[in-house]
């Protein structure tokens, strides 16, 4: 059992996609080395009314300042029900997420390491319909 430490915080699209635009992560050193990050992803919206929580592993090919990178991720995601007009309650998803892209190492300090990521991203439904999570 690995117990995660916070690692970064994430501004812009991430595994999430657009229900992570601001997220953290935090990181499982116990199964990462320097290629293989294994992290789980708390994220939101900008507004949080949507917003998920997952699993990622995420491959880089070498160690450099620029390095190729792929991703894979199993999250899960929220939308409030004032997202949507005909919702009674909380609803949500799984859905899994693939991408490949170049991850530019920009700036090291004492107290931040800033990356910046470029490339593309699919995801997709893993039950195609929506799970209601409670009513009212």
């Amino acid at each position: 059992f690995s117990i995660p430490k916070h690692n970064s915080i994430s501004f812009g699209m991430s595994e999430l996609g657009a229900y992570g635009l601001l997220s953290a992560n935090y990181n499982h050193k116990s199964l990462s080395n320097n290629n293989n990050q294994y992290f789980t992803t708390f994220g939101v919206y900008l507004i949080p009314l949507l917003g998920g929580v997952g699993f990622t592993w995420k491959h880089y090919f070498n160690s450099s300042k620029i390095s190729p990178f792929s991703s894979l991720t199993g999250f899960g995601v929220f939308a409030l029900p004032i997202m949507c007009s005909k919702c009674d309650g909380i609803i949500g998803d799984l859905l899994i997420s693939g991408s490949i892209g170049i991850d530019f190492y920009m700036l090291k300090k004492d107290w931040i390491n800033l990356h910046l990521q470029l490339g593309i991203m699919k995801i997709n439904p893993i039950f195609f319909n929506y799970i209601k999570i409670n009513s009212y």
